[in-house]
């Protein structure tokens, strides 16, 4: 007698936590109904008394109301009721900082039992800090990380630390292009809900290339021949203006390598291919750039900003760039555009790079941070990304919606994305661990300072790509 009232005693007790809980975190929202008392009796085990019990509490609490005839309808929140909070964190150089207020606010309104405590964290450090914090009591629920960020949490061993979970129960899901939801892939299994992304493109400034249908960049020659046009130089030959311009950043120049046919591994993905024909060539192409021909700027450092603000300044006609750093295109005023083509040479490629959601494995929040990860993949919170940023949102059937675009905030060609997503390959899916990346940066430098030759470089790294653990790549 006692394990059958024991047994009860706990079906009653999940029954109404799980109602109450759904409730307050927003699960179920005002306005809405709850499921009939036969139903929820037959859910739980309970007799329709226990259910009945369970629902006048909740109309006692202000948290339901008994509808005549249609049921129980999940009233607004009372005062009285304390919002229950959900605590997010995200780097400090986040483009969609601004974006995430508004959405935010959205979610808010539509769960209003919830309180969203938005963290900025210094994007210096973000991964250390943000792992760090999951081991104290203030640890954020929901972490928005971008493919970087992904990769460095793989190389510190922690993706455990992130919940796992499958793309097919995430409304929404099958309308993200098929590569940004492989950024944030770790066999199978999600490691984040993607948000955003961009695939690397050439930007131009409209005040000194007027006419972009004049501009036809179907391999490496047009694209030189571009440079070398819009390349100005005084009677000195001192340099007033750069027709072409990219960073050595790894999500940078490893788009040449794409266009090119270049690799850093085989197809089996653990032995190491970079010392190849297309890759020597590849470098040597971004070399004659800056030092034979002297269309771009020398660019030694990783930092995609240098190039960029040359950009800005007005200093250089066409820059390899990103839809996030249009936002700072945007802010500064200058007049720009996309140009609409799909970079390549002996084949088309680009770089993908975007950010996600992923949420902390174990918080006790978990039910509560879905529903923020699904409303921020929904149509409506995706729809607010386009509307109000150059940055592309995850969904395709919203990214490609001519209707959301937005004369004060996009360019005419913004569009061109369309053609380019096809060709767009992540550092993440090309199998490139974070610490490879970091290495590569490092032994790339005497390359890039024109004091080693792309062949020697080649062969010198080829054999640090190796893989000392081939199990061990971050995000796959």
């Amino acid at each position: 007698m006692l394990k059958k009232r024991n047994e009860f005693e706990g079906r009653y007790a999940l029954f109404r936590n799980e109602i109450r809980g759904e409730i307050l975190s927003g699960a179920i929202r005002p306005g809405e109904f709850l499921l009939s008392e036969v139903t929820l009796g037959e859910r739980y085990n309970l007799s329709r008394t226990s259910v009945r019990r369970v629902l006048a509490e909740l109309e006692a609490d202000g948290l339901i109301e008994k509808m005549p005839g249609k049921g129980n309808r999940v009233r607004q929140p009372e005062r009285k009721y304390e919002k229950r909070p959900l605590k997010v964190a995200c780097f400090s150089e986040s483009y969609e900082i601004p974006i995430l207020h508004k959405t935010i606010r959205l979610f808010e309104q539509a769960y209003p039992h919830v309180k969203v405590e938005l963290a900025v964290l210094p994007t210096a450090n973000y991964v250390a800090s943000v792992l760090h914090s999951f081991e104290g009591e203030q640890a954020p629920d929901v972490v928005l990380v971008s493919e970087f960020h992904l990769r460095q949490i793989g190389q510190a061993g922690k993706l455990d630390a992130l919940l796992s979970s499958a793309p097919d129960e995430w409304d929404g899901a099958e309308d993200v292009y098929p590569g940004v939801l492989r950024m944030f892939t770790e066999g199978a299994r999600l490691k984040a809900v993607p948000l955003v992304f961009s695939p690397v493109v050439y930007c131009y400034n409209t005040e000194l290339i007027p006419d972009p249908a004049s501009v036809r960049l179907d391999d490496w020659d047009d694209l030189l021949a571009l440079a070398q046009r819009y390349t100005l130089a005084d009677e000195q030959g001192n340099k007033q203006q750069y027709g072409f311009g990219f960073s050595i950043s790894g999500n940078r120049w490893s788009s040449f390598l794409l266009q090119n046919g270049g690799a850093f591994y085989e197809e089996d993905g653990s032995t190491p291919s970079f010392a190849g024909e297309r890759t020597e060539e590849a470098f040597q192409f971004c070399l004659d750039l800056m030092y034979k021909h002297q269309v771009s700027p020398i660019s030694i450092h990783g930092s995609t900003r240098l190039v960029e603000d040359l950009f800005i300044r007005n200093k250089v006609a066409v820059v390899l760039s990103t839809y996030y750093f249009m936002s700072e295109f945007r802010h500064n005023g200058m007049n720009w555009d996309v140009l609409p083509v799909v970079p390549g040479n002996r084949t088309k490629g680009t770089t993908l790079i975007g950010g996600g959601l992923a949420i902390r494995s174990g918080t006790d929040q978990e039910k509560l941070a879905r529903t923020f990860a699904e409303f921020m993949l929904g149509r409506e919170a995706q729809a607010v990304i386009k509307r109000e940023g150059c940055t592309l949102p995850a969904r395709a059937s919203v990214a490609e919606d001519e209707s959301l675009w937005n004369p004060d905030v996009h360019p005419k060609h913004y569009g061109a994305f369309r053609d380019v997503v096809p060709h767009a390959r992540s550092l993440n899916e090309l199998g490139v661990a974070q610490d490879k990346i970091d290495m590569l940066q490092r032994e790339l430098v005497l390359l890039w300072s024109n004091l080693e030759s792309p062949g020697e470089a080649c062969r010198r790294i080829e054999p640090l790509l190796a893989r000392e653990e081939p199990g061990v790549r971050g995000a796959k």
